[in-house]
């Protein structure tokens, strides 16, 4: 990853309380909220991941075949995230954005305990969800406020019998 020093200040220290916002996502998340960004399509280095590996990203959710632990760990995930940004406050200035950090985070801790559906806060889901593409925006939003629907699609495709 290649930063500009003068975004160091910006960037470090990493959290660390966090179990799922790795370095990447915080350094783009930092430099995304005043800075440019860019993607680069090719890789500039050779980089592999396995099943062994001692470094890197485990995915989790590859092992999940059961659709409320999957959904409980996207939540958690989403909580986490909402979470590690309220307690680092100093990285995010705007008041607005505060504030949009802990309604998030109350919203998914609402949701956690939600069996059959919900449309309350459904503004706030299209708000945080506003710059993905409409196929993750519907399924995310079925796995949330649906999961009475969302769950018999689940098992279908993953082929988990009831």
């Amino acid at each position: 990853m290649l930063v500009k020093s003068k975004w160091l200040d910006k960037i470090l220290p990493l959290p660390k309380k966090s179990k799922y916002i790795l370095h990447d996502y915080w350094t783009a998340l930092m430099v995304s909220q005043t800075g440019k960004m860019a993607y680069l399509e090719e890789p500039q280095v050779k980089y592999r991941q396995h099943f062994d590996n001692c470094i890197g990203s485990k995915r989790r959710s590859d092992e999940i075949r059961n659709f409320e632990e999957m959904r409980e760990l996207f939540i958690d995930v989403k909580k986490d995230h909402f979470k590690t940004f309220m307690q680092n406050v100093d990285y995010f200035e705007s008041e607005e954005i505060q504030n949009l950090n802990k309604i998030s985070n109350q919203y998914f801790q609402k949701l956690k305990n939600l069996k059959k559906w919900t449309f309350k806060n459904s503004k706030l889901f299209w708000r945080l969800y506003k710059y993905e593409n409409r196929k993750y925006c519907l399924q995310n939003f079925l796995i949330l406020h649906m999961p009475f629907f969302a769950k018999p699609l689940f098992n279908f495709i993953k082929g988990v019998k009831s």
